[in-house]
């Protein structure tokens, strides 16, 4: 069937660029500090949930996801109730093979894999400890919070080892917010904004004709896209 696109979807759902989820909480805060912001510490017995083997977003349901991510995107977001962040690995097909499509907090901030915001300034490097050009999310990967994050949820551990820890995922926050700022200059200085986001993996654009399977239509009409059939 050929369908003719009328509407695209709010660029939130498909992050190929990656940035921030639009909700409550629309920028990251710069200003967290696990010593006074602790949530749920001490009152839940259980440990982060994400911080042993759940490090990688399941996928959702047909339809219900937010955001559409792709193969090694990571997520920083408040995924569990203690108030602490947590960095997450998509693993999914790159968004030409449909993508991933996941469920997040408001306000997470996705960290991108495109080659095209690969961080290639020596000095913006340096700040990271890194000197060969690599993207928002390869960078992103080496700051493992739930490796901290789970010593400070759990109520047996040593109180230096969890004095290390706060500081350690304090330092890892701000790193990653650092990060979160110098992905979305560039994005800003080579013109790829929200706007530039919108349409889909497949690259439909506003007014387009395409030729689709009807399982396909029902999908996007699901991910939020209008569009008339025509013969």
């Amino acid at each position: 069937m050929k369908i003719i696109i009328r509407e695209i979807p709010n660029s939130t759902y498909n992050k190929k660029f990656g940035g921030n989820t639009v909700g409550q909480y629309n920028v990251l805060d710069t200003k967290w500090n696990p010593v006074t912001f602790q949530g749920q510490i001490g009152i839940n017995p259980k440990p982060d949930p994400f911080a042993t083997t759940k490090r990688t977003l399941p996928e959702a349901k047909e339809g219900q996801g937010n955001v559409n991510a792709e193969k090694n995107e990571m997520v920083l977001g408040n995924f569990t109730p203690d108030g602490m962040p947590s960095l997450m690995d998509v693993n999914g097909p790159p968004h030409t093979q449909g993508g991933k499509d996941i469920n997040v907090p408001d306000g997470s901030f996705i960290f991108s894999d495109t080659p095209k915001l690969k961080i290639k300034n020596p000095d913006l490097l340096q700040v990271f400890g890194q000197t060969k050009p690599q993207t928002p999310a390869s960078l992103a990967k080496r700051y493992d919070l739930q490796k901290f994050t789970k010593v400070i949820a759990d109520p047996k551990a040593d109180p230096m080892a969890k004095k290390t820890a706060e500081l350690m995922v304090a330092n890892y926050t701000n790193k990653l917010n650092q990060l979160s700022q110098i992905q979305e200059g560039m994005k800003q200085q080579m013109g790829l904004d929200d706007k530039s986001q919108r349409g889909s993996q497949q690259g439909f654009q506003m007014g387009g004709i395409y030729d689709v399977h009807p399982s396909h239509a029902d999908m996007l009409r699901s991910q939020g896209y209008e569009f008339e059939i025509v013969n």
